[in-house]
């Protein structure tokens, strides 16, 4: 995703929280369904290019310090710390 590349994923689990609408929900059970969203995207096409930007997008507001400061700032709820506006985790 970060890459821009449109993404076909199953329709399981976090994932469609995480993908939002930047790829393609599928079961994971139906392989005519695989089958029909890699057909949707094969080749150079306005979808292909949709949601390869969509992609892209949704990656970025993801990253790696955002996530460690979230569960810095979890565990210093559970303990009863009060929160700081800018950790050095």
């Amino acid at each position: 995703m970060s890459q821009g590349a449109p993404v076909i994923s199953s329709n399981v689990s976090s994932i469609p929280e995480i993908l939002d609408d930047a790829g393609l929900l599928i079961d994971p059970h139906d392989g005519e369904a695989l089958l029909r969203a890699m057909r949707h995207l094969a080749g150079p096409s306005a979808l292909r290019r949709e949601l390869g930007a969509r992609a892209k997008a949704r990656a970025a507001r993801f990253s790696w310090q955002a996530a460690a400061r979230r569960v810095a700032e979890i565990y210093r709820e559970a303990l009863g710390r009060p929160r700081y506006a800018e950790s050095p985790v």
